[in-house]
C-alpha cells in the first residue's frame, strides 16, 4: 500500500469516527448515570435507618447485609426478641467507638419501651459507651421521673444524661438530690459535676451518712471550686470511712504540692495504719 493510500485511509477513519462521536445517542445507547459511591460508614448508617421502620420479612436481610458491611458478629440467634436484638446491636458501639454515631442512639431508644427492668439497664449501658448521644432525651428524662421504674434502671437513666445531655437535666439533677436514696442523691451530684454546678447545701453532701454520696460531693466540690474546695478536701481525710479517704486523697495528690500535703496529713488525727499508707505513697 502506497503512503498516499495509507493517507487516505487514515482521513476516511478520522472522519467516521467523528462522526459517530457527534451522532445522537439512541435512548438504548445512552451513557448510564454514574451511580453515588457512598462510604463503608453512609452504607451502615442507611442501613441502620432501614432498620428501625423495616417489616420482619425484611429485618434478617438487612441485619445479614449490615453483618457483610461490618464483618461484625452481633450475637444472636434469628428467634431472638427484637429488644435482644436491639441490645446486640448496641455491642457495634464498642467496635464503631472512633467513628461518628450511626443513629443506634435512636435505635435503642426503642429499647427503653421494653417492660423488663434488666433489658432497660442493659440498654442504657450501651447508651453510655456510645460516641455521641443526639437523640431520645425526653424518653431518658421520663425513664429517670418515673417512680414505678427500678432504681437501676433510673439511676442509670440519669447517668446517660449527666455524660451527654446534662443541660437538659439540671433541674432533674436537683431534684434527685432531695431523695431519700443514696444511690439517686450520688447520681444527681455526678449530674450537677458535669455541669459545674455547685448547690446552697454543698456541705450538706459532705457530711452525709453514705461514703458514696461524701465522695460525689468531694468531685463536685472540686470541679466547682477548684483550690477553693481544699479545706473541706483536707477535712475528709479524717473520714471514718478508707474508700472516702483514698477517693479524696487521689483529688489532692494530683492538684497540692506534696510536702505540704504531707505535712497536712502529718497534722491531722487520721487513723495510724491508715495515715502510714497514705504518707508512703507520697514518698
Amino acid at each position: 500500500m502506497s503512503r498516499k493510500q495509507v493517507f487516505l485511509v487514515l482521513i476516511i477513519l478520522g472522519l467516521t469516527g467523528t462522526l459517530l462521536y457527534f451522532r445522537p445517542a439512541s435512548p438504548s445507547r445512552k451513557k448510564p448515570t454514574l451511580r453515588k459511591k457512598f462510604s463503608v460508614k453512609e452504607e451502615v448508617a442507611l442501613l441502620i435507618q432501614a432498620l428501625q421502620s423495616c417489616s420482619e420479612e425484611t429485618e434478617p436481610l438487612l441485619i445479614e447485609e449490615l453483618r457483610r458491611k461490618t464483618g461484625f458478629s452481633f450475637g444472636y440467634r434469628r428467634e431472638s426478641s427484637r429488644e435482644e436484638k436491639i441490645m446486640a446491636l448496641g455491642k457495634w458501639i464498642k467496635w464503631w467507638q472512633k467513628e461518628k454515631d450511626f443513629g443506634l442512639s435512636e435505635w435503642l431508644v426503642h429499647g427503653l419501651q421494653d417492660s423488663h427492668y434488666k433489658n432497660k439497664a442493659g440498654i442504657l449501658r450501651k447508651m453510655k459507651m456510645l460516641p455521641s448521644y443526639p437523640e431520645g432525651v425526653e424518653s431518658l428524662i421520663n425513664t429517670a421521673k418515673n417512680s414505678l421504674e427500678a432504681p437501676e434502671v433510673r439511676v442509670l437513666a440519669l447517668e446517660v444524661l449527666a455524660k451527654w445531655r446534662a443541660k437538659e437535666g439540671l433541674l432533674l439533677f436537683q431534684e434527685m438530690t432531695k431523695e431519700n436514696s443514696s444511690d439517686f442523691i450520688a447520681a444527681g451530684l455526678k449530674g450537677l459535676a458535669s455541669l459545674k454546678f455547685c448547690p446552697s447545701n454543698l456541705q450538706d453532701f459532705l457530711h452525709h451518712p453514705s461514703p458514696k454520696i461524701r465522695i460525689e460531693a468531694a468531685h463536685l466540690a472540686w470541679v466547682t471550686k477548684g483550690k477553693k474546695a481544699f479545706p473541706m478536701l483536707l477535712d475528709l481525710l479524717q473520714d471514718e470511712d478508707e474508700w472516702v479517704v483514698f477517693e479524696v486523697f487521689s483529688l489532692l495528690e494530683d492538684e497540692m504540692e506534696k510536702t505540704k500535703l504531707q505535712k497536712e496529713i502529718q497534722s491531722r488525727s487520721i487513723q495510724p495504719s491508715l495515715k502510714k499508707k497514705l504518707l508512703a505513697r507520697l514518698k
